[in-house]
């Protein structure tokens, strides 16, 4: 198990932000599992509406 680390924006939003950080599991012969939370999956949008994912 490991630390790693993130980001809640870009910006003017990731600045005011504070530090932020999820594990990752990682085994030999098995899938790694990235663990975090409040965290949006997908690709990198300008916009903070869920309405926006793609």
């Amino acid at each position: 198990m490991s630390r790693t680390s993130g980001r809640h924006g870009s910006g003017q939003i990731g600045e005011q932000m504070g530090a932020v950080s999820g594990f990752v599991l990682a085994a030999a012969g098995e899938p790694t599992l990235y663990i975090a939370g409040d965290t949006r999956c997908g690709p990198p949008s300008s916009s903070t509406s869920p309405t926006s994912w793609s």
